[in-house]
């Protein structure tokens, strides 16, 4: 399965980078609400609205973008292979979970300029404003880590779940993953559960476990029981 560490990482970073995004934006817009050339707030106000926020937003996100999407090569290369899987279906499991990602990105614009307008006529500060926007649905630190984590983990299952649909009927699996004070009643109940089939699995917990785990930021996933503990790599140019 993929190494949660190096997930672990990668969302770290993300999250990281996303907040200094934030900071850039708000720093370079309220520097533009001082320019001598806005006598009055609606003045910077008109200017503002004119602004292509998104376009911005995705310009200076680029390499962030780019970051999450060569992750998957990384989450691959710690997986095992388990069954045949193409190359196309690879690139379409990976552009799936990369456009997703841009998506959350994109949202950031529109709550970065509703922030700084609110900023600019009550005239709080750039860490007010910075702090505002944190408080956004699923643009804070700890929430871009989360969605990073979700999103790689759920890709490496995504993977997993095609191969495993090419395994016998009688193949069995084993829940795998930390085990810990984060760890949910559902995946410890999973983990316990021992060695099942596909259709067990399925009849005790549902299909979606597969690929959701125990659910958003879930560590853990079904292997087949035989599996080697050797990495083997999927692919390396995804």
């Amino acid at each position: 399965m993929a190494d949660q560490t190096k997930i672990d990482n990668i969302a770290a970073q993300v999250a990281r980078q996303t907040d200094q995004l934030q900071q850039e934006l708000v720093r370079d817009l309220l520097t533009l609400s001082k320019a001598d050339r806005f006598q009055t707030i609606d003045q910077f106000l008109f200017a503002l609205d004119q602004l292509d926020i998104q376009e911005l937003v995705r310009i200076k996100s680029a390499n962030i973008l780019q970051g999450y999407t060569q992750a998957h090569t990384i989450v691959l290369k710690d997986m095992d292979l388990i069954a045949d899987i193409t190359e196309e279906t690879l690139r379409s499991l990976t552009n799936f979970s990369t456009s997703t990602f841009a998506e959350h990105l994109g949202q950031m614009g529109n709550i970065v300029k509703k922030e700084i307008v609110k900023g600019a006529i009550a005239g709080t500060t750039e860490k007010a404003i910075f702090d505002a926007i944190q408080q956004q649905a699923g643009l804070s630190g700890k929430q871009m880590e989360t969605l990073v984590t979700t999103g790689l983990n759920d890709y490496s299952r995504s993977v997993s779940k095609v191969m495993i649909d090419q395994l016998g009927d009688n193949q069995k699996y084993r829940y795998v993953g930390a085990i810990d004070d984060r760890t949910r009643d559902l995946c410890l109940d999973m983990w316990g559960a021992g060695n099942l089939t596909k259709a067990e699995i399925e009849s005790r917990f549902g299909a979606s476990v597969f690929i959701s785990g125990g659910g958003y930021n879930c560590r853990h996933q079904w292997i087949p029981v035989e599996a080697e503990s050797k990495s083997k790599d999927v692919r390396t140019d995804a």
